[in-house]
C-alpha cells in the first residue's frame, strides 16, 4: 500500500460553541483552497461522563472514597436503552453544500437509512468490530465491556482514572458523495455541513452496577467469607478479602478494578443469632478497591484491599458472602467539543464526481387493529432504487419488536406487478420463515446499487452483557430495484404485517448524480 508522505490531518472546530440533548445542530465550513478526502475524514464528538457518588462519608456504611464507575452510552431508541449502533445513528438530518453548485446532498432521517441497510453491507463480525467508533461495545470475554470513558486498572495499586472518549462519524457513513478521495474547494467553493444530531438518544450504562445479571450469572459475587467460618476471637478490622473464583487473565477476564466501589452483603452469627447484612435492610457496607492482587503461584483468585475496612464483633461468625457494585448517584453526559477532523490530500482533481443520494418521503399513522397498508407513492423518474423503512409504534430510530417485522409484501410500479406472489418475510417465535424470493429481491437491489451483500443476518446488537452476540431486533427493511424513467413513476405498496405493529413508514428514493 502506497502512503502518500505530503497528506496530513487537519481540524476545524463545530461553528456552534454549546451541544446538548437539545442543542443538537453541528455546522462546519471548510474553506476555499483546500483538498480533502473526504473518504477519510470524520467527525468527532468529544465526550466525558461525570459521576456522582452517593452518601460520600458515613462510616461505618460508606467509606467516603470517590468510586470510578464503568460507564458507557448507548443508544436509546424509544425506550430501548441497550443497543449499540454504528456511529451514524447520532445523526437525524444532514446537509451539505457549497458555493459554486449548491445543494449537493440534503438527507431526512439519514440515521434510519444508514442503519437499514448496513445490516446487509456489512457482515456480523465486521459490525461488531467497528464498534470501537462508537461510545459502548459488546464483548465476549464475559460481559465485561470496556468503557470509552475510563482507564480500569485490574491489579495493583494505581487508581482508575476517567477520561474523554470520543465518538467518531466518518463523513461517508453520512454522505455518499463524501465517498470522494479528493474534494477540493478552489473547484466547488466554500464547503458547508450542517448536521442535526440525535443527542437526545444517548443513554449512560453502567457495566457491573448493583443489578448487574453477570455477578450472579458467573459467580463474580462470591467472595471467600473471613476465617472460613470460625469465629473472629476479638473485635477485627478486615481490609482484604479473596475472591471465590479463580482468575486466569484477570487483565481482561474480571469484574474487579481498583476505586471500583463494592457493596458487601453477609450474614454474621453471634452466639447463635444471625444478623443479616443486606442491601434490602439498609444495612450493607460499602467500600471502595484500593489494591487488587493476583495469586498466580497459588489458586489464581484476587486479593481485594481496602483502606476503610469491614468490622466483626468478637464471636462473629460470617457466612454467606456476597458483592456487586455499587451504581452512582447520577451521571451526566459533557459535551466537551466537536470537530471535524479531515485528511489534506494534493492528489490531482477529478473532472467531476458522481455519487448517489436520496429523497425521503414519511407516512405514518398505521395504528390501532390496521394489518395491512395499500398506498401509492411518487418516485422520482431518475430513481434506481426504492428502501423502505418500517418503525413501531414507538416510532424509534429503528424498529425495536425482535420478533415481528412485514409479514409479506407486494410491489405494483406503474400497474406492473414486480413479482408473481406475495414477498414472505414472516419471523414466528424469533425463527426466520422467509421465501427464497424475500431473498431474491434483496440480492436484486443490491446489485442494482452496485453493491454485494455482505449478510442476511438482520440482527442488531445489544450491550450485552454475558453472551458475546445478543440479537435484539430484526432489520424491518425493504428493497425495490426500480426502472429509470423519464416522468415520475408510481409505486404501490401493499404490505400485511401483525395488528399495530408498524406505525411509520420511510420511503427512500435512490437517484445518481454528478457534479
Amino acid at each position: 500500500m502506497s502512503v502518500n508522505l505530503s497528506s496530513r490531518f487537519i481540524k476545524n472546530t463545530a461553528l456552534e460553541g454549546t451541544f446538548s440533548a437539545q442543542q443538537n445542530i453541528v455546522s462546519f465550513s471548510i474553506h476555499q483552497g483546500m483538498k480533502i478526502d473526504l473518504s477519510s475524514s470524520s467527525v468527532l464528538v468529544d465526550l466525558s461522563v461525570q459521576d456522582t457518588d452517593t452518601n460520600a462519608r458515613n462510616l461505618p456504611q460508606f467509606d467516603g472514597v470517590s468510586g470510578i464507575y464503568n460507564q458507557a452510552i448507548t443508544f436509546d431508541d424509544a425506550g430501548d436503552a441497550n443497543r449499540v449502533l454504528p456511529p451514524v445513528a447520532y445523526v437525524k438530518n444532514a446537509d451539505i453544500r457549497c458555493e459554486k453548485v449548491g445543494q449537493i446532498e440534503s438527507l431526512r432521517a439519514v440515521n434510519t437509512l444508514r442503519l437499514g441497510m448496513y445490516h446487509y453491507q456489512e457482515d456480523s463480525d465486521t459490525q461488531k468490530d467497528q464498534q470501537y467508533l462508537g461510545l459502548g461495545n459488546s464483548d465476549d470475554i464475559g460481559g465485561l465491556n470496556g468503557s470509552p470513558f475510563r482507564d480500569l486498572v485490574r491489579q495493583g495499586t494505581i487508581k482508575s482514572r476517567d477520561r474523554n472518549g470520543i465518538l467518531r462519524i466518518p463523513l461517508h457513513s453520512i454522505f455518499d458523495v463524501a465517498k470522494t478521495p479528493v474534494w477540493d474547494t478552489n473547484k466547488y467553493g466554500r464547503t458547508d455541513i450542517k448536521l442535526e444530531m440525535a443527542f437526545d438518544k444517548m443513554n449512560v450504562r453502567q457495566t457491573m452496577g448493583q443489578n448487574d445479571a453477570n455477578w450472579a450469572n458467573f459467580n463474580y459475587q462470591d467472595i471467600d467469607a473471613p476465617n472460613a467460618g470460625i469465629a473472629f476471637p476479638a473485635n477485627t478490622t478486615v481490609t482484604t478479602f479473596k475472591s471465590s473464583n479463580a482468575y486466569f487473565h484477570p487483565e481482561r477476564k474480571m469484574p474487579f478494578h481498583v476505586n471500583q466501589k463494592l457493596i458487601f452483603q453477609y450474614t454474621a452469627t453471634n452466639a447463635g443469632t444471625p444478623t443479616v447484612f443486606s442491601i434490602a435492610n439498609g444495612t450493607q457496607k460499602e467500600r471502595t478497591i484500593s489494591q487488587i492482587q493476583h495469586n498466580v503461584d497459588n489458586d489464581n483468585k484476587v486479593s481485594i484491599s481496602f483502606v476503610d475496612g469491614i468490622d466483626f464483633l468478637q464471636d462473629d461468625v460470617i457466612s454467606a458472602m456476597t458483592v456487586v457494585g455499587a451504581d452512582s448517584a447520577s451521571s451526566t453526559i459533557v459535551f466537551n467539543k466537536i470537530e471535524l477532523e479531515m485528511k489534506q490530500v494534493n492528489d490531482p482533481t477529478p473532472s467531476s464526481i458522481e455519487y448517489t443520494t436520496y429523497s425521503t418521503e414519511e407516512d405514518s399513522g398505521f395504528v390501532g387493529t390496521q394489518t395491512n397498508i395499500n398506498k401509492q407513492y411518487t418516485c422520482e423518474g431518475d430513481s434506481d432504487n426504492l428502501v423502505i423503512c418500517a418503525l413501531g409504534s414507538n416510532a424509534g430510530v429503528v424498529k425495536q419488536n425482535p420478533t415481528i417485522r412485514v409479514n409479506s409484501s407486494r410491489i405494483t410500479i406503474d400497474s406492473k406487478e414486480e413479482t408473481p406472489e406475495a414477498v414472505v418475510g414472516l419471523v414466528v417465535g424469533g425463527i426466520n420463515q422467509a421465501q427464497p424470493l424475500y431473498y431474491d429481491r434483496i440480492d436484486r437491489a443490491f446489485l442494482n446499487m452496485g453493491e454485494d451483500v455482505e449478510s442476511l443476518y438482520e440482527k442488531q446488537y445489544n450491550f450485552n452483557q454475558g453472551l458475546p452476540t445478543n440479537p435484539a431486533g430484526e432489520a424491518s427493511t425493504l428493497f425495490q430495484p426500480l426502472p429509470l424513467k423519464p416522468s415520475p413513476k408510481q409505486v404501490q405498496l401493499d404490505l400485511d404485517y401483525t395488528a399495530g405493529e408498524i406505525h411509520t413508514l420511510k420511503l427512500y428514493k435512490r437517484m445518481v448524480k454528478q457534479i
